[in-house]
């Protein structure tokens, strides 16, 4: 509900219209562990990481720019998450995430997450994020690259690319040639 919250401020006050972060630098926002954000076994239940990764990637599009493109009449989706968790933040911790774009290919951009204590690594997560417009998909290099100084992606990392081959062959074995096979 914050998330929701910042993002209509931010559109009211244009707090999008002065970025202070260059598009590939790595935005860290602290959090503490509420009480509601427990399960059963006094630790962060796993679908609120996502909702800390919503207000994560909010911020992180208010201070480089990204945010812009709500204003050029586009969007920004989520279209996969894969995360990882490490160690459990338990109640009332401080923690920080670290967020940053990584790079984007011709249909989506990827943004790296790190949940942390200190200099520990609690949760890391990747995200494959769609630019659309009038719900079309937009190419990410032609809403990004302008934010970059018109530099292309940088090299995806090799955890990005292992995701991108398993999405391929989850599309292979998911094709109604295969399902009538089986």
């Amino acid at each position: 509900m914050a998330a929701f919250f910042r993002f209509l401020l931010t559109l009211f006050f244009g707090w999008d219209r002065y970025p202070t972060k260059n598009l590939l630098d790595r935005v860290t926002t602290r959090h503490r562990v509420r009480f509601g954000d427990l399960d059963l076994n006094w630790h962060v239940n796993n679908a609120r990481y996502l909702s800390y990764l919503d207000s994560a990637r909010l911020e992180h599009s208010i201070r480089t720019g990204v945010f812009g493109v709500f204003r050029r009449k586009q969007n920004f989706l989520v279209a996969n998450i894969a995360i990882s968790y490490y160690r459990s933040l338990l109640p009332r911790q401080h923690f920080e995430i670290d967020t940053r774009i990584v790079g984007w290919d011709d249909r989506y951009y990827y943004i790296e997450h790190a949940f942390r204590v200190g200099d520990t690594i609690y949760s890391h997560a990747w995200a494959r994020l769609v630019f659309t417009e009038k719900g079309k998909r937009v190419a990410p290099g032609l809403v990004l690259s302008p934010l970059n100084h018109d530099e292309p992606s940088p090299p995806l990392p090799e955890g990005v690319l292992h995701w991108q081959a398993m999405f391929a062959a989850n599309r292979a074995d998911s094709a109604p040639e295969n399902k009538k096979a089986a």
